[in-house]
């Protein structure tokens, strides 16, 4: 009996398959870095862009990278004549085309790809639909009176310097990313410096600093 291949963004695969996905993945992690650097140089002056998910490389918690390392896995498989599969399921309309336009390209009959939502994903799309306009008005605004409030004081009023960077535990107090970086700024640099890190693998009730 032919399997299904479930590829949702928090899906489950069957052992064999999750292995040879986690070995893509970890393959593709240089390349995933490059294409997001080309996607984002026509977006570099722009913050929106910056701060919206499609550009993470936060490669644990990525909906894109999972995406991108799954048309891969896909198209190993069918390279490898191991896509034995009568159903694939998604969880996004567009990604659906995207297999079907892979599946049909590689010559894959007899393959129906189904887009398929969890309860608290209908939930979402259903919220979003009625109250998204609602919900950024009031988010925007409590940002800017958060900022107000605790802000005015600690943030001086020129150009600063924003470093992304991930926090994980065991490099809380030691930066693996940049090393020695923040030592040797000098105390005017380090007042227009800020690190913006993303938070991975650990409770986010831990305790946490950067440094400085």
């Amino acid at each position: 009996m032919k399997e299904i291949l479930d590829i949702r963004f928090n899906g489950k695969l069957n052992s064999d398959i999750s292995l040879l996905f986690n070995k893509l993945s970890h393959e593709k992690r240089a390349d995933f870095n490059e294409f997001i650097t080309s996607i984002s140089k026509p977006n570099i002056k722009n913050l929106d862009w910056w701060v919206q998910g499609p550009a993470s490389r936060n490669t644990y918690g990525s909906p894109l990278f999972h995406y991108y390392c799954v048309l891969f896995l896909i198209n190993h498989l069918i390279q490898e004549k191991r896509f034995l599969f009568e159903g694939v399921i998604v969880n996004s309309l567009s990604f659906k085309v995207i297999v079907e336009e892979l599946l049909s390209n590689s010559n894959v009959k007899n393959c129906k790809v189904y887009s398929k939502y969890s309860f608290k994903e209908i939930f979402k799309k259903i919220i979003k639909k009625h109250f998204l306009l609602f919900y950024l008005l009031f988010r925007k605004c409590f940002q800017l009176l958060v900022v107000r409030i605790i802000g005015s004081n600690n943030i001086p009023d020129k150009p600063l310097v924003l470093i992304d960077t991930f926090l994980m535990p065991g490099y809380i107090d030691n930066d693996r990313w940049y090393g020695s970086l923040w030592d040797n700024l000098s105390k005017e640099q380090k007042l227009e410096t800020f690190f913006v890190p993303t938070f991975v693998l650990f409770d986010m009730a831990t305790s946490t600093r950067m440094p400085g």
